[in-house]
């Protein structure tokens, strides 16, 4: 495609012969500048969502491994009050990123679907396309995993702790009654989640889900162009047999 785009600049009757070299070499920097620009922001984003997602994580891991000795605290409120700060965070990073990450994500989406078609259609009889677009392809990958793998296991973590503190009424039957309506007020229709553009909530299905889409629509484009260069050969060779 970049070499085919060169070519079009040097055999172009509009652009002056002095200054085709020129035309190719800016496009060239104009093409090195919009992907380096693209990646680094990419790579960024993704690290970032990333850390952030582990270190909820390793809260939340902690919270539930320790739930079991709060029961015998008398102090419920220190429960409560630490399940509400962690849920409070992740609400907190979904409402300030969940725009970005849907970004994020439908770019890094449509990245392997782009270097894939490339790749398989475009990129036959060039040994360094191959191997660029192959590296696309893990490289897209990866920050859509660092993506989706980390936010669906700060989902989970959510349900889990969620779970416990539903469940925290009966570690307290003194106050049972006040727990009971607390819990319910506060905690039992809240829900504290990781979600793109507060659209899709993050888990292991959608990620399933969306390399389906990406498979299926791999193989829609495949058959297009299959039936498409099958009738670009039947018309060659009926206006070569009328010749």
């Amino acid at each position: 495609m970049r070499i085919r785009a060169f070519q079009e600049i040097r055999s172009s009757i509009h652009i002056p012969k002095e200054f085709k070299e020129i035309c190719v070499a800016l496009s060239e920097l104009r093409n090195t500048l919009t992907l380096s620009t693209l990646y680094i922001l990419s790579m960024y984003f993704s690290g970032y969502f990333c850390l952030n997602c582990s270190y909820i994580n390793l809260l939340f891991a902690e919270f539930i491994s320790q739930s079991q000795k709060f029961i015998t605290r008398p102090d419920y409120q220190i429960t409560l009050q630490l399940y509400h700060e962690l849920t409070e965070t992740v609400t907190s990073m979904d409402n300030f990123l969940c725009y970005s990450t849907f970004i994020n994500v439908l770019a890094d989406m449509i990245g392997v679907f782009w270097a894939c078609y490339v790749l398989v259609f475009e990129a036959q009889d060039d040994w360094q396309q191959q191997l660029y677009f192959l590296i696309a392809i893990i490289v897209y990958s990866a920050w859509l995993l660092m993506i989706m793998l980390p936010g669906s296991v700060v989902n989970q973590n959510v349900e889990v702790a969620k779970g416990a503190i539903l469940s925290c009424p009966g570690w307290y039957p003194n106050h049972y009654n006040e727990l009971k309506t607390c819990v319910r007020t506060k905690f039992k229709q809240k829900k504290a989640t990781l979600t793109l553009w507060k659209i899709y909530y993050i888990n292991k299905s959608l990620l399933i889900s969306s390399l389906g889409s990406l498979v299926t629509y791999g193989i829609l484009f495949g058959t297009l162009g299959t039936v498409q260069n099958s009738g670009d050969v039947d018309v060659y060779n009926a206006s070569k047999e009328s010749s």
